[in-house]
């Protein structure tokens, strides 16, 4: 999503409340007793525009609990994400963003399993908990012949069901594999909210998402009797996103004679999307209850279809 606020000023709008985390994310089909932090810094993620765009780093910092019922055949993860105090300035804009992020429950359900394979299938929400985004433009207006400043806010208020299945294989002691379908389906949109005092002027509905994520490894080192490393392993994956709809366009009305002036459009200027990223790592098995997995993203393709240049991640489990 941009915005595009005033002539030849767009720029990227980081997900309000800091956007829904994926199921597939340091996540396996099997459900599990842990707690866990996941690292996730990405590089150039959003774009601030003109004349000359400015590129700016996102960090993301999760704290999670994972806690299993009914004798092990269901669970339920709770994860909680902390953004960057984001303030992009532009030209004719400045946006600010706080460090709370969006709640992310995850129940899940082992709905089949054996000595090799293992299926599950669960329902996600992503609940509006983090802040606003807020968005002041200063642009000058021709009918008055001065500055304007005017506020839009994009409230925080999408509530995001995730219906998902998960898929595992062990076809032998070294190789593994998993993978995760899933939608992420917006119950209702954001209120656009313009002015001082605000009044809204739409519904900005986040578009439905398709998401495919596949993750394949083998371990290089097993030592299960080991007290501190027992085990070393190569990961890869690929994660794939495919956007379901048409993207929402609010154009924000211009009234000069009310004092607004905003010369604005929210959008998707690509409209429909395919995203593709790459993921290579490493994970190590640190004792009988811990493990570290480092890992590094690419996307395959150029704008508009990636969301940032490179990725770092880290993520560590503790199970219980």
């Amino acid at each position: 999503m941009v915005c595009q606020c005033g002539m030849g000023n767009v720029t990227d709008l980081p997900g309000v409340g800091g956007g829904v985390i994926k199921v597939a994310e340091n996540n396996k089909p099997i459900p599990m007793d842990r707690v866990y932090f996941v690292y996730n810094g990405f590089q150039n993620a959003l774009s601030v525009g003109g004349p000359v765009a400015t590129q700016i780093n996102v960090n993301r910092y999760t704290v999670g609990l994972e806690s299993t019922f009914y004798d092990g055949l269901w669970s339920i993860n709770v994860a909680l994400p902390f953004n960057d105090d984001l303030q992009l300035n532009g030209d004719a804009y400045s946006v600010t963003s706080n460090s709370l992020g969006n709640l992310a429950i995850f129940l899940k359900h082992l709905t089949y399993s054996d000595d090799s394979f293992a299926v599950s299938t669960g329902l996600g929400f992503s609940v509006p908990t983090g802040s606003d985004l807020d968005v002041q433009t200063h642009q000058f207006n021709p009918v008055r012949a001065q500055t304007d400043v005017q506020t839009l806010i994009i409230r925080n208020e999408s509530l995001h069901l995730v219906p998902y299945i998960g898929l595992l294989s062990q076809p032998g002691d070294d190789w593994f594999s998993l993978a995760f379908l899933s939608l992420d389906l917006a119950a209702n949109g954001n209120r656009v909210d313009v002015g001082t005092p605000p009044g809204e002027v739409g519904i900005l509905t986040p578009q439905n998402l398709l998401h495919l994520d596949f993750t394949f490894g083998r371990w290089l080192v097993q030592n299960p009797e080991s007290s501190y490393l027992r085990g070393i392993a190569a990961v890869g994956e690929v994660h794939y996103t495919k956007t379901i709809q048409n993207t929402d366009t609010i154009t924000v009305p211009t009234n000069p004679d009310t004092g607004t002036f905003i010369n604005a459009q929210l959008t998707n200027l690509a409209n429909q999307t395919d995203i593709v990223n790459l993921t290579a790592g490493v994970q190590l098995q640190i004792g009988e209850f811990s493990n570290l997995r480092v890992g590094y993203v690419v996307p395959v393709q150029e704008q508009p279809y990636r969301q940032f240049d490179s990725e770092m991640q880290v993520s560590f489990n503790r199970n219980f």
